[in-house]
């Protein structure tokens, strides 16, 4: 894997704004107060590096620190983190080992159904699905870039159906000039939407005439009464379908929105003890939602952690890109303990890489490789590079960002235009600015 840090570093392989500021001047008195009980919270690591946009100084650090994190109680809260820094830097399979490790290996569910008949393009069978809705709702995981590519392509086939809002929970209500700037920026925009994939989508949202419009609900404390255990996650996803719905259908009824949310927020079905956002929605609107999952039948950095019903689903289909399964009856399929919860599944390949870039980054999306300028760390490794468009403050979400190694062959993988490239050094600081072609 083309792109990855050293040894010595690597072995192998939400925070708003204001707690950003506030864990930026007191990562050395969180340090000295955890160090008798263990390692600082992970999140706390690199805060004012983060906040800068400049991601290498955090995860150099936590690298460093990684046998003292697996050894206590924040291993989990570690690896995540990690995972994040991993997806922001263009490490995309790191990212995936990284949230593998939080669970064992086998994990996945065990039950299998081979009742499908042949795969078909997923974004064309869901355009088509969605033609007479109000309402689709894409999930994505947290660390898994490829979902929000792929949820890029899904958005410019619903703006040509007439959809007209982009509802995104990861959105930080306090931007208030997103749609009059046209881009989002580091650590204000939101938490997830500083990885480049996530903040082109938002550009593109912008550019194609979405509103784009916050959802989330306020991080204030909850304490569930003892009757009710899953009261605090109840209101949580109650208040997020409220939002959704007040600032899209309940002000323009005519108006088509897209949803894109974390995992199972989209489940229909729930339990009888929890009522997910999608199901919340259904309720408070009376519009049933398009439901559709990317993240159970996807690839994981290795086999041992995907569900065998997606490795039976690639041994005998042939899925060469995002795809959808037709059952025996003609019906769009979906794993037997789904059902009911999302009206679709989302089957996408393995990943193929070239110059280091993963295949579902450059096709059908506009972008091709550019090779990284010789010169442009100055000798001084690791060291990330990462692309701005012209006109664009480097406080923005570059359009791309990758770590390179010295004689490293990756590629910057970026769209037709003019950028600014800059090098940054381990330390953080600034090694070079190039203006470059695509």
């Amino acid at each position: 894997m083309a792109g990855i840090l050293s040894a010595d570093i690597l072995k192998r392989g939400p925070f708003p704004l204001s707690l950003l500021a506030v864990l930026s001047t007191l990562i050395a008195v969180t340090a000295s107060c955890f160090a008798a009980d263990g390692p600082p919270p992970a999140r706390a690591i690199g805060a004012a590096d983060l906040e800068k946009g400049v991601p290498l100084p955090a995860l150099i650090r936590l690298k460093d620190m990684e046998e003292t994190y697996l050894a206590s109680g924040e291993k989990n809260e570690y690896l995540e983190r990690l995972g994040i820094l991993y997806s922001r830097t263009g490490m995309y399979w790191q990212a995936l080992e990284s949230f593998d490790r939080t669970k064992p290996p086998g994990a996945a569910y065990q039950e299998n159904d081979t009742d499908w008949i042949r795969a078909e393009p997923a974004l064309s069978v869901i355009a088509a699905a969605a033609r007479g809705r109000k309402a689709v709702f894409l999930n994505e995981a947290y660390h898994v870039p490829q979902h929000r590519m792929f949820a890029t392509l899904l958005m410019k086939e619903l703006r040509k159906a007439g959809f007209r809002y982009l509802a995104v929970g990861s959105l930080n209500e306090s931007d208030k000039e997103l749609s009059s700037r046209g881009y989002p920026l580091i650590s204000r925009t939101g938490y997830y939407t500083d990885e480049p994939v996530y903040g082109d989508l938002i550009r593109t949202a912008l550019r194609l005439g979405f509103k784009v419009v916050p959802y989330e609900a306020p991080d204030k404390p909850c304490l569930p009464p003892p009757e009710d255990r899953a009261y605090c996650l109840n209101l949580r996803d109650s208040t997020r379908a409220r939002n959704i719905f007040s600032r899209t259908l309940g002000d323009d009824p005519e108006a088509g929105v897209m949803v894109l949310a974390g995992y199972g927020q989209i489940d229909e079905k729930g339990s009888p003890a929890w009522t997910p956002m999608a199901r919340a929605f259904r309720a408070v609107s009376g519009v049933d939602p398009l439901t559709i999952d990317q993240v159970d039948l996807m690839a994981h950095s290795s086999r041992e952690y995907e569900d065998p019903l997606y490795d039976a689903i690639l041994n005998t289909t042939v899925i060469s890109g995002p795809s959808v399964l037709r059952g025996q009856d003609g019906r769009l399929w979906t794993a037997p303990w789904r059902r009911n919860a999302y009206d679709i599944q989302v089957v996408h390949p393995r990943a193929a890489y070239r110059r280091g870039r993963p295949d579902w980054l450059l096709e059908g999306t506009g972008r091709k490789t550019l090779p990284v300028p010789e010169d442009i760390c100055g000798g001084s490794f690791p060291c990330l590079i990462q692309a701005f468009y012209k006109g664009e403050p480097f406080s923005a979400v570059p359009a791309d960002q990758i770590v390179v190694q010295w004689n490293d062959k990756t590629a910057l993988a970026l769209p037709a235009g003019e950028f600014r490239v800059r090098a940054v050094g381990k330390d953080g600081k600034t090694l070079s600015v190039r203006h470059i072609k695509n």
